[in-house]
């Protein structure tokens, strides 16, 4: 518990919208996923956490100098608040064919760099059939990187336990 508090202030602390933002701030200092001037596109983007450390690594506020400027997409079925330095696509289906035709249609001629994944789908208290939704939404979301990132790009999806 004091660890748990521990990360919850720090977060406060931060500015991070949630503690799930250390978890992707970690796994991008192993692995260097988030570079200056990349283009993300986020996938189940409440409550923002992961949005504000891609904007951060990419460097895609509005009047970010001297490294190459970033773009952050985030998509959230919920209506979500935007974000100074990410593009908002709230209310919106990730796994609908016209929202992922207006991600592309964002992006103009870039690719992405690297896609996020933390959607879950609501739970119905069936375990099966709640693995089955996570499952098929990882899936989509998979599915969308293969087809859509740029020769070497990264696709990180958070996977709950069910």
């Amino acid at each position: 518990m004091e660890l748990q508090q521990h990360v919850s202030t720090a977060s406060c602390l931060q500015c991070w919208s949630a503690r799930s933002a250390f978890k992707l701030l970690e796994i991008d200092k192993q692995c260097h996923l988030l570079q200056p001037g990349q283009v993300v596109v986020e996938c189940g983007a409440s409550p923002g956490a992961w949005t504000q450390v891609a904007v951060m690594g990419v460097n895609s506020l509005p009047h970010a100098k001297n490294k190459g400027q970033g773009m952050v997409i985030r998509i959230d079925l919920q209506t979500i608040h935007p974000l100074p330095g990410a593009t908002l696509l709230g209310g919106r289906d990730f796994t609908s064919p016209q929202t992922q035709q207006q991600i592309l249609e964002l992006l103009s001629s870039r690719k992405i760099d690297v896609v996020l994944s933390d959607m879950a789908p609501k739970a119905s208290g069936i375990k099966d059939l709640d693995h089955e939704n996570i499952i098929r939404l990882a899936y989509a979301a998979l599915g969308f990187a293969i087809q859509n990132t740029a020769e070497g790009g990264s696709f990180l999806c958070k996977l709950p336990y069910g």
